[in-house]
C-alpha cells in the first residue's frame, strides 16, 4: 500500500508526503550433491528450505520554502520492520527480528555571483534486535557543495558528505548455512552500522571543438562490513564482521573531441581505481587502469554509435571481481514518430571473459566464465511514439520508497 500526497502552499512553499505499508512473503530452496569419487559413501547431500514474512512500513515527509536568494528543504524519514524466517531441512531454526532506521535532514540551496554552494546537516539512526542481540548507532550527516564556472568555459565542483548504511538483514540473521562439504556460511547479529564519508572534486573546459574534464573521488567506510573466513570445527566458515576500514580512490579523464561541431563527437576516458581493504585479520590493496571510448555521428534522421571499454575491477573485503570487456556497434534512423536501430555486441572478437577471485588466505577461490569462441550477437530495438489525445500537465513523484529485502540468508556459493 501506498499513499502518497504533494501540495503546493502559498509564499513558495511546498510539501510531500509519502507512506508505504508493504508485506514480503518469501520462499528460498537450496539443493547441493556431491557424490564421492571412491564411492566410500562420503556423498554430500545438503537441503534447505526458509519460509520469511516480512512487515514493513515506510514513512517521508519533505518542506521546501524557497527563497529569492535560495532554497530550503527539510524532511525526516523512519523506516520500520519486523521479520520472521523458519529454516528448515539439515537444520531447524526461527529468526525475529525488529528493525528500525531514522533520518533528519535540512539543506539549504544558493549562490553568491557565479558560486553555488549547498550547505546540509543530517543525523541517522539504526536500530535492530534479535532475541538476546540488540544494536542502536547514531549517525551525523554533514554535507557540502560548491560549483562555480568562469566565462561559460570553465566548470568546477566539489561535494563532500558523511553518510552511513546499516548492515543488510540477512547478514544479521543468527544461524549457519552449509554450503558445502567444506564450507558454512554464517550471520553476524552482532553486526554495527557504518559509517561513510566521501569526497568528490570535477574540473572542466569546453571550447567549440574539444571538450577536457578532469574527475578525482575519495571515500572511506569506518568499521565497513566486510567478510572474514576462518577455520573451525572442520568446516571453513565465511561469515562478515565489521573490520578496520575500506579506501577507494577513482581518477578519470575524459577528452571529447567534435570536429565538425554535431555531426561527430568522440570520446577518451582514460580511468584509475585504488583500492585498500584493512580487514581484521588481512589486508589487501587491488590497482585497476583501463579505458572508456565512444563515437558518435549523426546526420538528418541517421545515426550511429559505437562503444567500448576495458575491465573494470572491483575490490571489496577480499572478493576481487573483474568485470567483462565490451564494445558494441549501433547503426539507425529516429523519426518524430518511431525510431529503428541495429546493433551488435563484441564483433571483433571471439574471447569473453569474467573473474572473481576470493584473496582469503584460508581458502581462496576463483571463479572464470570464458569462452574463446564467442558468437555475434546482434540487437535490434524498434520504438514507437503513440502519444495521441488529450494532455494534462502532470508532476512527477518527489519521493518513491519501497521494501524489497527478504533478510534471508542463504547458503549459495
Amino acid at each position: 500500500m501506498d499513499i502518497y500526497y504533494q501540495r503546493n502552499l502559498k509564499n513558495k512553499q511546498t510539501i510531500y508526503a509519502d507512506v508505504v505499508a508493504s508485506y514480503l512473503d518469501s520462499k528460498n530452496e537450496r539443493t547441493f550433491m556431491q557424490k564421492a569419487l571412491n564411492n566410500d559413501n562420503n556423498d554430500t547431500d545438503i537441503y534447505s528450505e526458509t519460509k520469511g514474512e516480512k512487515y514493513s512500513i515506510i514513512g517521508e515527509g519533505i518542506y521546501e520554502k524557497q527563497f529569492n536568494t535560495g532554497k530550503f528543504t527539510g524532511g525526516i524519514k523512519h523506516t520500520q520492520a519486523y521479520l520472521q524466517n523458519r529454516y528448515s531441512g539439515n537444520i531447524e531454526n526461527r529468526i525475529t527480528m525488529n528493525t528500525a532506521e531514522t533520518y533528519l535532514f535540512a539543506e539549504y540551496q544558493s549562490k553568491i555571483k557565479a558560486l553555488n554552494y549547498t550547505v546540509g546537516i543530517g543525523a541517522m539512526r539504526t536500530y535492530n534486535s534479535q532475541e538476546q542481540y540488540s544494536s542502536e548507532k547514531y549517525i551525523v550527516k554533514p554535507s557540502l557543495s560548491l560549483s562555480y564556472s568562469i566565462n561559460g568555459k570553465w566548470f568546477f565542483r566539489y561535494n563532500g558528505y558523511v553518510s552511513g548504511y546499516a548492515p543488510s538483514l540477512s547478514d544479521l540473521n543468527d544461524i549457519s548455512q552449509a554450503m558445502d562439504k567444506y564450507q558454512i556460511r554464517k550471520g553476524n547479529p552482532d553486526l554495527k552500522s557504518v559509517t561513510f564519508y566521501a569526497n568528490t572534486l570535477s574540473a572542466s573546459w569546453q571550447s567549440k571543438y574539444v571538450s577536457v574534464g578532469l574527475f578525482g573521488r575519495y571515500s572511506y567506510d569506518n568499521k565497513p562490513i566486510m567478510e572474514n573466513t576462518y577455520y573451525e570445527d572442520g568446516y571453513f566458515v565465511r561469515t562478515t564482521e565489521n573490520h578496520k576500514g575500506f579506501h577507494r580512490i577513482n581518477l578519470e579523464t575524459s577528452i571529447q573531441i567534435r570536429p565538425y561541431r554535431e555531426y561527430i563527437s568522440i570520446k577518451l576516458t582514460p580511468f584509475l581505481n585504488r583500492y585498500i581493504s584493512y580487514g581484521n585479520t588481512y589486508t589487501h590493496t587491488h590497482t585497476n587502469a583501463g579505458l572508456r571510448g565512444s563515437l558518435m555521428a549523426m546526420y538528418k534522421n541517421w545515426v550511429l554509435m559505437a562503444e567500448m571499454n576495458t575491465s573494470n575491477h572491483i575490490l571489496w573485503g577480499e572478493t576481487l571481481t573483474k568485470e567483462e570487456k565490451l564494445h558494441t556497434i549501433m547503426a539507425g534512423y529516429n523519426t518524430e514518430k518511431w525510431g529503428l536501430s541495429i546493433g551488435v555486441l563484441n564483433p571483433f572478437t571471439k574471447k569473453y571473459e569474467q573473474e572473481i577471485e576470493n584473496l582469503s588466505k584460508s581458502a581462496p577461490y576463483r571463479q572464470l566464465a570464458y569462452s574463446k569462441n564467442l558468437r555475434l550477437l546482434f540487437m535490434v530495438n524498434v520504438s514507437f511514439n503513440l502519444d495521441f489525445g488529450k494532455k494534462r500537465n502532470s508532476q512527477g513523484r518527489r519521493i518513491n520508497n519501497k521494501d524489497t529485502d527478504t533478510g534471508i540468508l542463504s547458503g549459495n556459493k
